[in-house]
């Protein structure tokens, strides 16, 4: 969760409006934002640390060696069950907006760069086509 926050600090500007913006774009779709799923995380996190605590407590006291064993085994249930109940929901959400991230293009920030802006249909690919050795992915889009 630390790590989110850390990076979002050091981030390149252009870098952080474009994860920004798919941010946006999944929270209009789901509903969810990521302060909110980091939140959800994170407190379910403190809660499984706790809980885990309480269950070694359990099994650094247990009479023999078998009962150790046995509450060992129970605690990996009990401690997926919770997992399950309190994060897996919010897990889900953030895994599904790294791949989101993973699909935006990738701007070299070093390099100049030319965006050629316009409608369907009049010319962006050819032009790239002619005065490059790009091959522009080409789509049908509807046209309104």
């Amino acid at each position: 969760v630390k790590t989110y926050e850390r990076e979002f600090k050091y981030m390149h500007p252009f870098e952080k409006v474009v994860m920004e913006l798919t941010i946006r774009a999944r929270q209009k779709r789901d509903g969810l934002t990521l302060s909110k799923l980091l939140d959800d995380v994170h407190q379910g996190r403190k809660e499984l640390l706790s809980l885990s605590k309480d269950w070694i407590y359990k099994i650094k006291n247990a009479a023999s060696a078998r009962e150790s064993f046995d509450y060992t085994e129970e605690a990996k249930e009990v401690l997926a069950n919770v997992f399950i109940d309190l994060i897996q929901e919010s897990w889900t959400g953030i895994a599904e907006l790294q791949k989101s991230l993973r699909n935006v293009p990738i701007v070299r920030l070093d390099c100049p760069a030319v965006v050629l802006v316009g409608a369907p249909n009049v010319g962006k690919s050819s032009i790239v086509r002619a005065i490059s050795s790009g091959t522009p992915e080409v789509n049908n889009y509807p046209f309104a």
